[in-house]
């Protein structure tokens, strides 16, 4: 079989975004207020430090989502599950069995009763899962005869 790769990718930081464009618009139109109105300096610049931070804010949560995903890649002997703070893989012939859980947001390969390798699908998009699964699945069936 081809080797696949998955990315899994986190929930999108919505609360983060939502106060970074609240912060930028707010500051921008501030900002542009006080330079029309000729009020005092510092205001000016209280209100260009509030849109610099709604700017930042923004970013911060754009990297964020970048920083946080997880790259599963199967291949014919195993898998290697590979992210910012998780490195792991594995061989097909050493897996015991594929669970998941009830709400299909967790995935766990194990290998015999003392390892386990999660994989977190923190998204709502169970075609994802299905897919992760399916292949998953496949692949066992096809070194393992299952």
């Amino acid at each position: 079989m081809a080797e696949t790769t998955y990315l899994i990718q986190p929930r999108p930081p919505v609360r983060a975004f939502a106060i970074a464009a609240v912060a930028t618009l707010l500051g921008a139109v501030l900002l542009v207020a006080s330079l029309s109105s000729g009020w005092h300096v510092v205001v000016s610049l209280l209100f260009a430090l509030l849109f610099v931070a709604g700017l930042a804010l923004l970013v911060a949560a754009f990297m964020s989502m970048g920083r946080l995903a997880v790259q599963v890649t199967f291949t014919k002997d195993g898998y290697r599950v590979q992210g910012r703070e998780v490195e792991g893989e594995g061989s097909w012939v050493d897996v015991t069995k594929v669970t998941q859980t009830q709400t299909g947001n967790r995935v766990t390969i194990h290998h015999g009763p003392e390892r386990a390798t999660y994989l977190m699908f923190p998204g709502n998009d169970a075609a994802q899962v299905d897919a992760v699964v399916a292949d998953l699945k496949e692949r066992l069936r096809v070194v393992k005869g299952i």
